[in-house]
């Protein structure tokens, strides 16, 4: 009971440290170069955070160890990836590059949509799986596999991805749109496999398995070999 509500505490910690941090960026006007490093960059580092996870993960395959390195890893990564997403929403005017005359009320309309199906997701993973997005809170109690993720094991990544597509549109920016798929969306992706996946099998073991081995990891369908 004491290690719960320690562990709560520490989240609530880690989580006020976020916002902080996230305030102080939203705060800041930045030079272009200084802008650029902090936009590749937060999103680059997601990649030996990753890395370092994984290894721990490797060499302590133990449930109760899944407890504190997602802490570590998940509020490491919200900070970088959030400082950087939020300078790449404030700025996006200024690498916008090519501007695509796409209406701005049908990309709107997309936002919105995108935003609700985040929302959606937010909500199945929390009735059902009793957690939370990155771990903010705890750490989700049962393997969520019904629903919207009987089609795809990430809807919530899927989701965020759409929407930050949307806003490209809105914004009318193909610079803000190629940062998404070129950059932001691989880096994402490596993430969930070097070291998400590895944190599920560990704590839900054979049940994980089977899942991952049905169930896409990201676009609702699977994509078929030729032979």
């Amino acid at each position: 009971m004491k290690s719960s509500s320690f562990s709560i505490i520490i989240r609530i910690f880690g989580l006020s440290i976020i916002l902080l941090v996230w305030k102080w960026f939203i705060d800041q006007h930045f030079e272009l170069m200084i802008e650029i490093i902090i936009i590749l960059g937060g999103v680059l580092v997601v990649v030996p955070i990753s890395i370092l996870g994984r290894l721990f993960l490797n060499k302590y395959p133990l449930v109760e160890n899944t407890h504190w390195i997602n802490i570590i890893i998940h509020f490491s990564i919200m900070i970088c990836l959030g400082a950087s997403i939020i300078r790449a929403i404030l700025a996006q005017e200024n690498w916008r590059g090519v501007i695509i005359p796409f209406p701005k009320e049908i990309s709107l309309l997309l936002v919105i949509k995108s935003g609700f199906f985040i929302v959606v997701t937010v909500i199945i993973l929390a009735l059902r799986g009793l957690g939370a997005p990155f771990s903010l809170i705890t750490n989700s109690r049962y393997l969520v596999n019904d629903w919207i993720y009987t089609r795809t094991r990430n809807p919530m990544v899927l989701a965020l991805i759409l929407f930050f597509f949307s806003l490209g549109l809105f914004f009318q920016s193909l610079g803000f749109i190629i940062w998404i798929l070129i950059l932001v969306l691989p880096t994402w992706i490596f993430f969930l496999k070097c070291y998400e996946e590895k944190e599920l099998e560990i704590r839900f073991g054979e049940s994980y398995r089977e899942y991952k081995a049905r169930t896409p990891i990201f676009l609702p369908f699977k994509i078929k070999a030729n032979r």
